[in-house]
């Protein structure tokens, strides 16, 4: 965990007991800039309360357009509520080839806690 760039912020303080994806995309600036393929980059969740409940996945998204459909492209592991403590990083590599616009998403199974920011990071 490095220093952190707001430009590259995908959510602050996201609620994990719902399911969904950050409200704005990271944009690259073009087409299939495949960003993974030079310096390795992650999506980065930082969790500031902790989770409480049964378990979450989170995963990254991609699409050509801003307001288009996005697709899963890279999921974590399942994490159960209890792995969820303050300061916990949940990584996730950016795939070496992906769209121009990035969102990340959560898919929580009977979480009633947990909060996080979650940043592009190199």
């Amino acid at each position: 965990m490095g220093e952190k760039d707001f430009l590259n912020q995908l959510e602050a303080d996201v609620d994990l007991t719902t399911s969904g994806v950050s409200a704005f995309p990271i944009d690259f600036g073009h087409a299939n800039p495949n960003k993974g393929r030079g310096t390795p980059l992650e999506v980065e969740a930082t969790i500031k309360t902790p989770g409480v409940g049964t378990s979450i996945l989170f995963d990254l998204r991609d699409c050509d357009t801003e307001g288009g459909a996005y697709v899963v492209i890279a999921q974590s592991r399942v994490y159960t509520g209890a792995e969820l403590v303050a300061g916990k990083l949940v990584q996730i590599p950016l795939p070496d080839e992906h769209r121009r616009f990035l969102k990340w998403g959560r898919t929580p199974t009977t979480m009633t806690g947990g909060t996080a920011d979650v940043f592009l990071q190199p």
